[in-house]
């Protein structure tokens, strides 16, 4: 099986001919721009695929394994064919109506496909072959898809946009021309984070993909030529002709090998560019490097000794441990009674603290496509912390991940912004680099419950830092209204992650071990996400600039209540209500059933 692309642009101008992975070269280039991609699959000798549409909506397509044929143009609407290794050809619409210049829309039958002519396929009917004519100029006929399952030939359409469609969100993060004219600022963020990359490689392997990429074009036009001229050659002239054309496909297929074997050595090195932290992230290579910026409030105080969260929550019957491990397994838990009811209120009081501040209400889903994880940069670096399902989606660990999802590919006006999100969403995380860490208890859990505040702002590194201090204020106010002390801290370069440019953490105390154990964190990103997903706005002068994206925890649930529990327990054991929270959980204090 053979994959190639012809991309060209709006004047049928040759792009980019050549493998799929050829494509990611020109993202950046022609990313905008009215361009065809054909995709073919060979098997045998007959071809049973190809595409044609906006690179610039590809998300859409791809998000209704949907293809379109024909040279675009103004009004047009992209329409779904996929050639069939029988002969035939199905059609569907993509939208519920249809206009034409001169035209009306087409009847319908009652589920909404346009019919394009009844017979058997013999007589040009519904399964017919379309005609030259009608392939040049998409649209025109249409017949009823009534596949249940999807075909061999959807399939494969459905792995050839995955991986385009996976180029465009997560081969563009910085971009390689600032890498190329900052080359030392880019190592000098890369040493901050304590992340190993060869720039100086990179840069190297930038320039011999693009002399390669040349090299292909160059002799894929001489072979044309030469194909040309093998048609009008005859007898000695046309044998020396099919020699010298064998002979240059024998040397494009090497270079053609010699530039994938680059282009993977290129994308690599692409993907292990971090984002360039804020000058002032303090030095450091750990987390017990991270600087402290303040604290609030004391550590509570108790004249009898404190219980830790786990006999405490057993003894009043709000939490089922064993039952737990035997239906999830290792750190599996079931809150019950007055445990699910705090955990309840927890979530309604924020969902009402936080909508004060302004935001958007989402519940957003966990089940999120893998490109995605690249476009926020927990892949390929948290491949070992994600849990993966049978059909090569990802379980999110935050609502960060589909929030920024929720945008991808578009482009916003300056009057929308900032976007303000308040999501609520399952969470999964496998924690894997915390073997022996926090083995009982809520501390460290697979499956959690999270509010994510999320914005997209102007691309200005004033309003990336002003959002920054007000999604992590946010969250301070909102532990301040519980009442429990806190510390807030800054991410050194070493902890900071490779997309962050610059991250705090807020910190809880945790009476029984007697130390502050994390609860929330807030980051900023510049660009580096938006690049990825390719999230746009027109400024005020008609230029478009990708947004900047900022993400903050308001508070995950069951973690929190670890704290609540240690810091209002009482000397009988019971659990005293924050005060806050009493309206929502029915009572003051949770004592034994």
């Amino acid at each position: 099986m053979s994959i190639t692309l012809d991309v060209r642009g709006e004047n049928n101008e040759q792009c980019v001919r050549g493998s799929v992975s050829d494509h990611l070269l020109h993202r950046g280039r022609y990313g905008g721009s009215r361009i065809q991609q054909r995709a073919q699959r060979t098997v045998g000798s007959q071809p049973v695929l190809w595409r044609t549409c906006r690179l610039r909506e590809l998300h859409a397509h791809y998000a209704r394994r949907t293809v379109s044929v024909g040279r675009p143009r103004a009004g047009d609407v992209r329409r779904h064919r996929i050639r069939q290794a029988g002969g035939g050809e199905r059609e569907r619409p993509l939208h519920n109506a249809r206009r034409r210049r001169g035209r009306q829309p087409h009847r319908r039958d009652s589920a909404g496909w346009e019919r394009r002519r009844s017979g058997s396929p013999e007589q040009g009917g519904d399964a017919a072959p379309l005609r030259h004519s009608e392939r040049r100029n998409s649209g025109s006929r249409v017949e009823p898809d009534r596949t249940p399952r999807p075909t061999e030939q959807e399939n494969l359409l459905r792995w050839v946009l995955s991986f385009i469609y996976g180029a465009v969100y997560y081969f563009d993060m910085l971009d390689i021309k600032f890498i190329r004219e900052n080359a030392d600022v880019v190592k000098a963020g890369a040493e901050k984070k304590h992340i190993k990359v060869d720039i100086d490689r990179l840069l190297t392997a930038d320039d011999e993909r693009k002399q390669l990429r040349q090299d292909i074009d160059a002799k894929k036009a001489e072979q044309n030529r030469r194909s040309n001229e093998i048609q009008r050659a005859q007898g000695e002239e046309r044998a020396k002709l099919l020699e010298a054309m064998k002979q240059l496909k024998a040397g494009m297929a090497e270079t053609e090998e010699r530039y994938k074997v680059v282009m993977e050595e290129w994308q690599k090195l692409m993907l292990a560019v971090p984002n360039v932290p804020d000058m002032s992230v303090p030095e450091g290579e750990t987390d017990a490097d991270n600087k402290e910026l303040k604290r609030w409030g004391a550590p509570t105080a108790f004249d009898f000794e404190p219980k830790g969260h786990v006999e405490l929550m057993t003894a009043l019957d709000m939490v089922d441990f064993e039952r737990g491990i035997k239906a999830h397994g290792f750190r599996g838990y079931f809150l019950k009674n007055d445990g699910a009811l705090l955990s309840w209120a927890i979530w309604n009081y924020a969902r009402e603290f936080f909508l004060k501040k302004n935001f958007n209400p989402f519940i957003a889903p966990a089940i999120v496509n893998k490109e995605f994880f690249y476009g926020t940069g927990h892949l390929p670096g948290d491949a070992a912390d994600i849990f993966q399902t049978q059909d090569d989606q990802y379980l999110a660990g935050t609502a960060e991940v589909p929030m920024m999802a929720y945008h991808a590919g578009e482009v916003l006006t300056q009057e929308e912004l900032p976007k303000r999100y308040l999501a609520f969403s399952a969470c999964f995380r496998r924690e894997a680099g915390s073997h022996g860490k926090d083995v009982t208890g809520l501390i460290r859990v697979h499956e959690f419950y999270k509010w994510e505040q999320l914005v997209l702002c102007e691309a200005s590194h004033d309003e990336s830092v002003k959002f920054h201090e007000e999604l992590n204020r946010n969250t301070e106010e909102f532990i301040e209204s519980l009442k429990i002390s806190y510390r807030q801290l800054e991410i050194c370069g070493g902890d900071l992650k490779a997309a962050h440019v610059r991250s705090y953490d807020i910190e809880l105390w945790v009476p029984k071990e007697e130390t502050y154990r994390e609860i929330a964190s807030a980051s900023y990103y510049h660009d580096f996400q938006t690049r990825r997903f390719n999230i746009r706005y027109k400024d005020a002068e008609g230029k478009l600039r990708y947004v900047h994206s900022l993400n903050a925890t308001a508070i995950p649930t069951p973690r929190i209540l670890v704290s609540i529990v240690e810091n209002y327990q009482q000397a009988d054991g019971s659990i005293k209500v924050p005060d806050v929270l009493v309206p929502y959980v029915g009572k003051s204090h949770i004592t034994k059933p």
